[in-house]
């Protein structure tokens, strides 16, 4: 096995692939009194001495109160609703993508491109399903629509899944290079 056989497309796939689970855990979902409450914790600012100890108090609060209300595609908050079935298939899809992108990589370093490719589309189809998943999501929020607002976390899912389905594409696309003892010659 040597990884000096993988091309920069396996590379783009890695690191799409883990910009992907890491996306999971940053904030997807809020209510409007967490933002109210994130905003106190911005304007907050702490003072000195005695007088600072109320501020502070003020600051933890707010900061407890936004985090209870702020959910990600892993976990539910204290008022977000139960994890529903769509939420466990999206991470399921997405996770999927992520390990099969991967196994595309690892299955070309030890040559076995025929595995590798397969992998790659494997990668491609669930990274797709994912992403539509998460369009999904972000037109039908959990909870009620008029009080759960949007974080950047769901955008930035969706386009790194959209990206690891194109870059997965590309290293599961066949090479034109004809298979050893096919018979057949490479196109001028």
């Amino acid at each position: 096995m040597t990884f000096l056989r993988l091309s920069r497309a396996h590379a783009l796939v890695f690191a799409t692939a883990l910009a992907l689970l890491l996306s999971l855990a940053v904030d997807w979902y809020g209510t409007q009194e967490g933002d109210e409450a994130r905003r106190i914790e911005r304007i907050t600012v702490p003072r000195e001495g005695t007088a600072g100890e109320v501020s502070r108090a003020v600051d933890e609060r707010a900061a407890e109160a936004g985090e209870r209300r702020e959910r990600n595609a892993l976990s539910g908050g204290d008022a977000a609703p139960p994890i529903a079935v769509i939420d466990v298939l999206l991470v399921l899809a997405l996770l999927a993508a992520i390990v099969a992108a991967l196994a595309s990589g690892f299955f070309c370093a030890a040559g076995k491109d025929a595995r590798s490719s397969a992998a790659a589309r494997l990668g491609t189809v669930t990274a797709l399903v994912g992403a539509v998943l998460i369009a999904y999501r972000l037109a039908q929020q959990p909870g009620l629509d008029s009080v759960t607002t949007l974080k950047f976390g769901a955008f930035l899912s969706l386009a790194l899944a959209v990206m690891l389905a194109a870059s997965a594409a590309s290293v599961g696309a066949p090479s034109g290079d004809p298979a050893p003892g096919s018979g057949r010659e490479a196109p001028s």
